[in-house]
């Protein structure tokens, strides 16, 4: 195991411990997993803190384990209601990176100047998260656009991760009877591609190239123009959409919103998109 591997390994053994997730791993003074009485693992599932108390560890742990968190709570099947309710308030902000690294990742990823490339960049940054950032530009050509730049670096960070994390879940899978009915390591191989696909974003580029085509005829659905020559795996640059979040939209109490309308909407969006 290199330094870098058993650094980060004690990172996480740290946070284990300070949240109380050591006791119901079972881990012994070094640190090793061992066999727990399934009653007392039990109980210590269910213990009132423990949703809270996880969702703070992995917003600790930073961007892999926010994005392993932002998997469970869709899977109230696997970790229960409590526990994926908890999950769903991961928030995945991060601090920004400066526009000096953003336009040093725009002009390798795009190979060129980035004022070649953009008659306008904003320095401010639109909004940031734990692996990219979206910057508002304007194309030579004209069009206003997003542009979202990948951190650097990310992809190293979630790899060792990963490393650890199944080696974790290997390790519980092998000696806790309770964890072994999560099924730790077939979570992780699925976390594993699922987060693969989101920091490659050729696949997005991809992705909504098909779903446009998917809604051509449908006039309520509008997805974002993608811009191919400026797109790359770590640069994606789509039209630029002002907008009002759903959450927003479900909030509101006047009748700025025909609410039934979009509701039928976005249910025959989903129907179309499954069928």
């Amino acid at each position: 195991m290199d330094k870098e591997t058993k650094e980060r390994l004690g990172e996480i053994r740290a946070a284990i411990k300070k949240y109380g997730f050591d006791k119901i791993l079972g881990q012994t003074a070094k640190n090793k997993i061992r066999h727990r009485d399934d009653d007392e693992a039990h109980e210590l599932l269910l213990d009132d803190q423990i949703p809270g108390n996880l969702r703070l560890m992995l917003q600790d742990l930073g961007t892999t384990f926010i994005k392993l968190g932002q998997l469970l709570s869709t899977r109230p099947d696997v970790v229960g209601d409590r526990i994926a309710n908890e999950l769903a308030n991961l928030q995945d902000d991060n601090p920004a990176i400066s526009y000096e690294q953003v336009k040093k990742i725009v002009e390798r990823e795009l190979n060129g100047k980035i004022e070649d490339l953009f008659s306008d960049f904003k320095h401010e940054h639109l909004a940031t998260a734990s692996i990219g950032q979206v910057h508002e530009a304007t194309l030579i050509t004209g069009e206003r656009v997003a542009v979202k730049i990948q951190k650097e670096g990310i992809t190293d960070k979630i790899d060792l991760d990963l490393r650890i994390l199944k080696y974790i879940a290997n390790r519980a899978d092998k000696f806790n009877a309770s964890l072994r009915k999560l099924n730790l390591p077939g979570i992780m191989d699925e976390f594993d591609r699922s987060i693969h696909q989101e920091i490659d974003y050729n696949n997005e580029f991809m992705n909504m190239q098909r779903i446009e085509m998917n809604f051509i005829d449908n006039p309520s659905i509008h997805i974002p123009a993608t811009y191919p020559h400026y797109c790359s795996g770590k640069v994606l640059t789509m039209e630029f959409i002002e907008g009002t979040k759903l959450n927003d939209v479900y909030a509101s109490t006047g009748d700025e919103f025909d609410k039934k309308l979009l509701a039928k909407n976005v249910l025959d969006s989903y129907l179309q998109q499954l069928f």
